[in-house]
């Protein structure tokens, strides 16, 4: 039998394995150029094997840099534009740091007593990827959380929104987890998976037939995949597969904690109860209900001035029922979250009328902040245009417009409409939804 050295390094699968430390290190055999081509960064990239996706976020910052040059049409054998060329010679000049890598070979604690297996999934415009950890119990030692696997895509070239790239992002993470489990033989107690997209979420926790065909199709695949493991919400500071979405330096990897090892608080969390579905809701709500603005309550229900959430929201469609929908399916998210009594099937006319109020309601509190103070202050409403209608808070704090039709026989609705901004796509959105419904 052929005897290993005592530091002898062994090429497998791409890298190569130390023997002596039990570590896996990477060798990084690249060309510097004075004038690079794309042809250069493509051979660059082939020679990057990774296929455990260890080196994920600098893999994915090459292939970010890559579609850039794509889009900017550039051919096979031209000298990359000067934009490109120096942080292209910036990132294979720092490729050689990557050897200073060392990964521990071995994922366990000795004589483990509980395997968790914590995946996580993000996106930006640019790309999105899932990460996997295998996190070790032991008694009366810390808990061990080691990295398993990533991978990443790039963003197609057609643009496609964040939510919807977050739940590519979730699928390409349930098709890993499948994939580790199947490879793996020990006994993983338990699987949870974690996004910090709260659409996403939502459309998880949806019928896949009450979505539309994109979403539908990815949904039902992933309630498939994941039948029986936990998806929970993770605030994007935690968030490791962040890291990979939008790609890292290779300076900077080595050093990157949350990357190797996930999120410290996992691994302090010895005595943290996996089993349980409740999702810790100040985070989780954090990102609906900006607590950067003022805040209005409402039938129990935080509402926010958030315009980044509202933008988020108004651009995944110009049917003003189909809002009203999502935002639905949000708060029911929430609702069945908090309660152990859960809703599903249809939404329900209250639940409608709630959704609606609370986007309105958002958009007054971003247009009108000052408007709606005053009012509540019963000081005079310094904007002319405004205080002209005579507008006045309702019982659930929406501006309504006053006016001399009080004692007319029409409805509270018709007699003081809601007041909606000038020039903002909401009202264009309502605008054409009754322009329709009037015309058929």
């Amino acid at each position: 039998m052929p005897l290993i050295e005592e530091d002898s390094t062994i090429k497998t699968l791409g890298m190569a394995w130390k023997s002596n430390e039990d570590q896996f290190i990477f060798k990084v055999s690249v060309k510097e150029h004075i004038v690079y081509t794309k042809r250069d960064a493509l051979s660059t990239i082939a020679r990057l094997f990774d296929p455990l996706g260890l080196l994920g976020p600098v893999i994915g910052k090459a292939k970010i840099f890559l579609q850039r040059l794509w889009l900017e049409k550039v051919n096979r054998d031209d000298a990359l534009p000067e934009e490109f060329a120096s942080d292209w010679s910036r990132f294979v000049c720092n490729l050689k740091e990557i050897e200073k890598i060392k990964i521990d070979k071995y994922i366990l604690n000795s004589q483990p007593e509980r395997i968790v297996l914590l995946g996580f999934s993000d996106a930006s415009t640019h790309a999105y990827g899932a990460v996997v950890y295998l996190q070790c119990y032991a008694k009366d030692s810390t808990p061990l959380s080691k990295l398993l696997a990533s991978k990443s895509r790039v963003a197609p070239l057609k643009t496609i929104s964040v939510p919807r790239l977050e739940l590519c992002a979730c699928l390409l993470l349930a098709k890993l987890v499948e994939k580790i489990l199947l490879s793996l033989k020990m006994n993983i107690e338990e699987v949870i998976l974690f996004s910090d997209s709260t659409i996403a979420l939502a459309w998880i926790n949806s019928p896949p037939h009450e979505l539309k065909t994109f979403v539908r199709n990815r949904v039902s695949k992933i309630q498939s995949l994941t039948e029986h493991h936990q998806w929970r919400h993770i605030s994007s500071t935690e968030n490791p597969a962040d890291i990979i979405s939008r790609g890292a330096d290779p300076t900077d990897l080595k050093n990157l904690n949350l990357w190797w090892t996930g999120p410290t608080i996992f691994i302090e969390e010895t005595n943290n109860d996996f089993s349980s579905s409740e999702i810790k809701m100040d985070s989780f709500e954090k990102e609906l209900y900006s607590a950067e603005h003022k805040q209005l309550y409402t039938n129990n229900l935080v509402l926010s001035s958030d315009s980044d959430f509202i933008s988020q929201i108004l651009s995944l469609s110009n049917n003003f029922q189909k809002l009203i929908r999502i935002i639905s399916f949000l708060f029911r998210f929430l609702y069945n979250c908090k309660t152990k009594e859960k809703k599903s099937g249809s939404i329900s006319v209250e639940e409608f009328q709630h959704a609606k109020k609370y986007l309105v309601k958002t958009i007054q509190v971003n247009v009108f902040s000052a408007e709606i103070n005053a009012l509540k202050k019963n000081e005079t409403i310094k904007r002319t245009n405004v205080s002209n209608l005579n507008v006045f808070l309702d019982d659930d704090d929406l501006i309504r417009v006053g006016g001399r039709l009080t004692n007319s026989e029409l409805s509270f609705d018709q007699k003081h409409p809601i007041l909606l901004p000038r020039d903002h796509k909401l009202t264009d959105i309502i605008m054409e939804h009754f322009h329709i419904k009037i015309c058929m």
